[in-house]
This record gives C-alpha cells, sequence and structure tokens, in this order.
C-alpha cells in the first residue's frame, strides 16, 4: 500500500491548475482517492472526478499506474461538519460499478481509516 500526496505529485507533473483530491492510496487492485474538507461541496466531488479522469488517462505514472480492468477506483470525500443530503446523494450517484468506480463520504478519522482498511485488504 502507497500513499501519495497529489499535491507534491501535481507540482512534479507540472499540472498546477489542475482540480485534484488531497491524496491517493494504490494498492494491487484498488486505487483510494481521498478529499479532505470541512464542509463539502459540489467542487469536491468535482475534484474526485478530475483526478480519475488524470489517472484514468495516465497523467500520473508512474506514482499512480493506469488503471487496468482488475482496478477498482474508490472516490472518499472526508468530511469534518454534517452537510445536507444533496451532496452526499450526488456522489452515491456517481458511483459506476461497469467503471468500478465508487463514490463515498465518510465522518470522521475512524471511519475512514475503518473504509481503506477494508477497501484495501
Amino acid at each position: 500500500m502507497k500513499k501519495i500526496d497529489l499535491e507534491e505529485l501535481i507540482k512534479s507533473k507540472g499540472l498546477l491548475n489542475m482540480k485534484h483530491a488531497d491524496y491517493a492510496i494504490v494498492t494491487k487492485n484498488h486505487i483510494v482517492i481521498v478529499e479532505e474538507t470541512e464542509r463539502p461541496n459540489i467542487e469536491d466531488i468535482e475534484k474526485l472526478q478530475k483526478t480519475i479522469e488524470a489517472i484514468k488517462q495516465g497523467r500520473f505514472q508512474p506514482e499512480i499506474p493506469k488503471p487496468n480492468p482488475d482496478h477498482i477506483i474508490v472516490a472518499i470525500i472526508h468530511k469534518r461538519r454534517r452537510t445536507d443530503q444533496l451532496i452526499p446523494a450526488l456522489a452515491r450517484r456517481k458511483t459506476n460499478m461497469e467503471k468500478k468506480e465508487i463514490y463515498m463520504m465518510v465522518n470522521c478519522d475512524h471511519d475512514l481509516q475503518q473504509k481503506i482498511s477494508s477497501i484495501t485488504k
């Protein structure tokens, strides 16, 4: 399991104007993308989407591999405060099992660690 700071990676790749999540965790079969936020909004979902697009295009290789058919991409918004139900509903609607993309939200550090552990087993 490898944790990658996307801010540093994007700077090193010269993609300074790109919207992106905060970090990624890469395992043999999963790429977990995490956006940390106080109060989730639509822009956080867009950051996850832009990060997934860049990964699928191979823009972060070799640090983050271009997904193969076995990879599952999990995009997580790690929120610190409550939000209206619109944002979690939008995140769930983005989940697409055919593309092997799963979107979810977690509320606290403990939940985040549990989700990452269960995903990366």
